[in-house]
C-alpha cells in the first residue's frame, strides 16, 4: 500500500489570512481606503511570508552522518547533524528531528535552531547504541517557518547509510568442552586414546603399561625400563544451542535483557572457541527464519556467526526440546553448549538423550538474579542435572566464564 506524500506546506497560524479576508471582504461591502489599506498590508504580509518559507524550502538542507558503520551494542556512536542555510534569506527558526529506529524509543533527538544567510548550524550527540540489529541512519524530519509563524515547511531527508550493530560477546577466557572425538588440539581428561603425535613425557616403566610404548634408547642408558606418555587431546563439533522460544523468556520482568543477554553471550562463546582452533556451528531456530550455522573453523566462520546473531529475533513458538529433538537424527557425537531462560524438564530429558549417544552437554541459563557481575552455578540449586551448568544474570556486564574441561566443571572469574 503506498504511503500517503507528505504536504511540504502547512498553516501554522491562520489569524492574519483569515483578518486579510474579512478586510476585503468589508473593503468589497463598505468601501473606504482604510479598509483596503488594511487589506492590502494584511495580504502582503502573508505573500511575504509565503515567499520566505518557499525560499526556506528550496536552500535549507540537512546532513546526518554516524562516526562509524559497525559496532557493538552499548558502544557510543557521535552522530553528526548539520543543517545548511544557502539561501539568501535567514531561516528564523528550524526543528530537526532524528526518526532513527537504532535510537532508544524514549531518547528522541529534537535540534531547534536559528540559521543566518549563506551560515549552518552544526550539533554533535554522543549516544549509546542500544539495540542490536541492521538499520538505516535516519531520516530526519525537518520543520522550519517565516518570522511571522504563518506558515511552516516540512523536508524529511531519507537516510542511506546502512549500520550494523553487534551482540556484545560477553567475555569468555579458556572455555574447554567436554569433546568426544580423539586425536585434536584441545587437551582433556576424558578417556580417549592416547595420541601418538602429541609426546608429554617419558618416565619409568609401571606394570600395565604397554609395551609396544617402551623407550629403548632412554632404558638402555639409565640401565631401567622407560615408556613414553602421550598426551590425551580430543577434538569435535561444538554447537550453540540458543533458545528462540519467547515463551522461553516471557516469565522474566525483563524478557529483552534475558534475550540479548542470551545472544551476547553465544557471541562470546563462539568466538573463544574458534580462537582455540574448534569446529563452532549454531543451532537457533526461530519462527520466520532459521538461523543455524553448520560448524567450521576460523576467522571466516566467526563472521559468518556474529552476522547471523545480528539478525536472531526470539520469536519461536516450538520448545527447545522439539528443536533438539528434530536436530538429533542428524548430528551425533558433539558437543551442545545450551543457552536458554527456562530449564524444562523436558529439556532436560532431551539433554540426557544427547549425552547417551555419545554428545556433550553444558547449559547457560539466564535469569534475573541481581546485578553482580558473576552468578551462582545452577547445580548449587538443581543438583539432580547430569551436566555443568550455569546461572548467568541478565544484569551482568563484563562477566568472564571459563568451562574448565580437565576438572570437568564450570568456573567463574572477574
Amino acid at each position: 500500500m503506498a504511503q500517503p506524500k507528505q504536504r511540504w506546506l502547512t498553516v501554522r497560524d491562520w489569524r492574519l489570512p483569515i483578518a486579510a479576508t474579512v478586510a476585503l471582504a468589508y473593503a468589497a461591502i463598505a468601501g473606504g481606503e482604510l479598509a483596503y489599506t488594511l487589506f492590502y498590508i494584511l495580504a502582503g504580509v502573508v505573500t511575504l511570508s509565503y515567499f520566505w518559507v518557499s525560499r526556506i524550502h528550496r536552500d535549507l538542507h540537512c546532513l546526518y552522518d554516524l562516526d562509524k558503520n559497525r559496532m557493538s551494542r552499548d558502544d557510543v556512536v557521535t552522530l553528526t547533524l548539520r543543517l545548511d542555510n544557502e539561501g539568501i534569506l535567514p531561516v528564523p527558526w528550524a526543528v530537526a528531528t532524528d526518526q532513527s529506529t537504532f535510537r532508544d524509543p524514549d531518547a528522541d533527538w529534537t535540534f531547534a535552531a536559528t540559521i543566518p544567510m549563506a551560515s549552518s548550524r552544526l550539533l554533535k550527540q554522543e549516544l549509546p547504541i542500544k539495540r542490536r540489529g541492521r538499520y538505516r541512519l535516519g531520516p530526519v524530519s525537518i520543520t522550519a517557518g517565516d518570522p511571522f509563524g504563518i506558515f511552516a515547511i516540512h523536508k524529511v531527508t531519507a537516510g542511506h547509510k546502512v549500520i550494523t550493530v553487534y551482540p556484545r560477546a560477553t567475555p569468555v577466557r579458556a572455555v574447554g568442552t567436554p569433546l568426544r572425538q580423539p586425536f585434536g588440539n584441545s587437551p582433556t581428561d576424558l578417556k580417549s586414546f592416547a595420541d601418538p603425535s602429541n609426546l608429554a613425557e617419558i618416565r619409568p616403566y609401571a606394570v600395565g603399561d604397554n609395551p609396544k610404548h617402551i623407550h629403548w634408547p632412554t632404558s638402555a642408558r639409565l640401565q631401567q625400563l622407560h615408556v613414553r606418555e602421550f598426551e590425551l587431546t580430543a577434538t569435535g563439533s561444538v554447537y550453540l544451542v540458543l533458545d528462540l522460544g519467547a515463551a522461553a523468556y516471557s516469565n522474566l520482568d525483563s524478557p529483552f535483557a534475558a534475550q540479548e543477554t542470551a545472544i551476547d553471550l553465544a557471541a562470546g562463546l563462539g568466538m573463544d572457541l574458534l580462537r582455540q582452533g574448534l569446529e563452532v556451528g549454531l543451532i537457533a531456530e526461530g519462527l520466520n527464519k532459521g538461523w543455524s550455522l553448520r560448524p567450521a573453523r576460523g576467522m571466516t566462520q566467526q563472521h559468518h556467526l556474529v552476522e547471523r546473531l545480528v539478525g536472531v529475533k526470539v520469536d519461536s513458538h516450538i520448545p527447545l526440546n522439539r528443536v533438539l529433538e528434530q536436530k538429533a537424527v542428524s548430528h551425533a557425537r558433539v558437543t551442545l553448549l545450551v543457552i536458554t531462560a527456562s530449564l524444562t524438564p523436558a529439556l532436560v530429558q532431551s539433554l540426557r538423550g544427547w549425552m547417551r549417544r555419545g554428545s556433550g552437554v553444558g547449559l547457560f541459563m539466564i535469569d534475573e538474579g541481581g546485578a553482580s557481575i558473576g552468578g551462582t552455578p545452577v547445580t548449587a540449586a538443581e543438583p539432580g542435572l547430569p551436566f555443568p551448568a550455569w546461572r548467568v544474570s541478565s544484569a551482568t556486564r563484563g562477566a568472564t566464564f571459563t568451562f574448565d574441561t580437565r576438572r570437568r566443571g564450570l568456573r567463574h572469574g572477574s
